[in-house]
C-alpha cells in the first residue's frame, strides 16, 4: 500500500540523481502505482551524457561531478531519506552490474560514435559514466546529495494518490538501462 512510497521515494530520488533523470516532476511524475506498488516508468530523459557523443566518447569525469536539482522533483518530501538510500544502494551499483545491465541493450540501439571501435566499446563507455557517477570523484558524490537536501527550501506535502498515470516512452538504451538499474533500486 501507500506505506511502500515513503521508503521507495528516497531510493527513486537516489536513482534519478545517478541516472540524471530530469523528467520526474510534479507536472509529469512518470509513477505507477499499481497493485500498492509504485513503478518508475519513462527514462528516456535519463543519461544525457550520450547526446554529446556524435563529436566522440568524452570523459565521465564532467558526469559524475554534475549535482542533481531535486527542487522540481514529485518525490522532494523524501529529500532526508537520500543519504540513507546512498548508503544502501550506492555499494550495489558495481562495475559488474552494470557490465550485465549494459549488457541487456539490444546491439541494434548502440549507435557506435567516432572514437568507439565497436558496440562493445560504447557499452564499456556506459559502464564507466555510471561508474564514476556512482562513485564521485573525491568528494563530488557527497556534494550531489547535498545539492539534493538542499535544493527544496520549502517542501509541500505531495499527494502519491494523486499521481498521474502514464505509459511508458521506449526510447533509447537509456529505458532500458532506467528499467533496469530501478529494479536493482526498488529491490
Amino acid at each position: 500500500p501507500l506505506c511502500a512510497v515513503a521508503e521507495v521515494g528516497p531510493r527513486l530520488l537516489w536513482l534519478d540523481a545517478f541516472c540524471a533523470n530530469v523528467d520526474r516532476s510534479w507536472r509529469n511524475p512518470n509513477l505507477l502505482l499499481w497493485h500498492g506498488q509504485v513503478w518508475a516508468i519513462d527514462h528516456g530523459a535519463c543519461l544525457y551524457f550520450h547526446h554529446s557523443w556524435s563529436q566522440g566518447i568524452g570523459s565521465p569525469d564532467r558526469f559524475a561531478r554534475q549535482p542533481y536539482d531535486a527542487s522540481d522533483h514529485v518525490l522532494a518530501a523524501y529529500l532526508t531519506g537520500v543519504p540513507e538510500a546512498d548508503a544502501t544502494l550506492a555499494p550495489l551499483v558495481t562495475r559488474d552490474l552494470l557490465t550485465e545491465v549494459v549488457a541487456q541493450v539490444p546491439h541494434d540501439w548502440l549507435e557506435v560514435p567516432p572514437g568507439a571501435a565497436d558496440v562493445d566499446g560504447v557499452r564499456e563507455a556506459y559502464v564507466d559514466f555510471l561508474l564514476a557517477r556512482v562513485s564521485g570523484i573525491g568528494t563530488e558524490r557527497l556534494n550531489t546529495i547535498l545539492v539534493l537536501l538542499t535544493a527544496v527550501t520549502v517542501v509541500l506535502s505531495m499527494n502519491v494518490v494523486g499521481i498521474m498515470l502514464i505509459s511508458a516512452l521506449l526510447i533509447l538504451p537509456a529505458v532500458t538501462l532506467g528499467f533496469a538499474l530501478a529494479a536493482v533500486v526498488t529491490r
